[in-house]
């Protein structure tokens, strides 16, 4: 389980990229990516809204404060570039 804000934010780009690269027509949930990244909900979720206010990624609300995402091109692009 990673704590640095920056890293986290950078592995749920790339669950993103991945989810994209299927071709799937949904949205990723907050909550496949928390598991997949064994964090605590309101962590991943304070990650999604500072990548979606950074243009990285879409979000859309679900049920209740839940939200689902879909990497943009800038994420992509974020994404290329060395770290």
């Amino acid at each position: 389980m990673t704590t640095d804000p920056a890293t986290l934010r950078h592995e749920i780009l790339k669950l993103a990229a991945l989810h994209d690269a299927t071709g799937s027509a949904s949205y990723l949930e907050d909550v496949q990516i928390a598991a997949a990244l064994t964090q605590p909900l309101g962590v991943t979720q304070t990650q999604i809204r500072i990548l979606e206010h950074d243009g990285m990624i879409d979000s859309a609300t679900s049920f209740g404060p839940s939200y689902a995402i879909r990497i943009t091109p800038a994420g992509l692009k974020h994404l290329e570039s060395p770290e």
